[in-house]
């Protein structure tokens, strides 16, 4: 647990890319969706938290089905 004063490091679209390993056209679609979270600082200043970026797509896992051969 973080304590209550400490700030999540927030980084750019295209690190979150890279640290995804999609696009940054990927990002902006998830965020433009939902998918994602992000921090608005000024009108054209987008940052992302990884930390909750990770949390919001572990929400989105889909189990993997048991498939039975016969």
């Amino acid at each position: 647990m973080k304590p209550k004063n400490e700030q999540p490091q927030l980084i750019t679209a295209d690190a979150l890319a890279t640290q995804l390993s999609v696009s940054v056209r990927t990002i902006r679609a998830w965020q433009a969706e939902g998918r994602i979270p992000y921090v608005r600082l000024s009108r054209g200043t987008v940052r992302f938290s990884l930390s909750s970026v990770m949390d919001a797509l572990e929400k989105r896992t889909v189990a993997a089905r048991n498939i039975r051969e016969g």
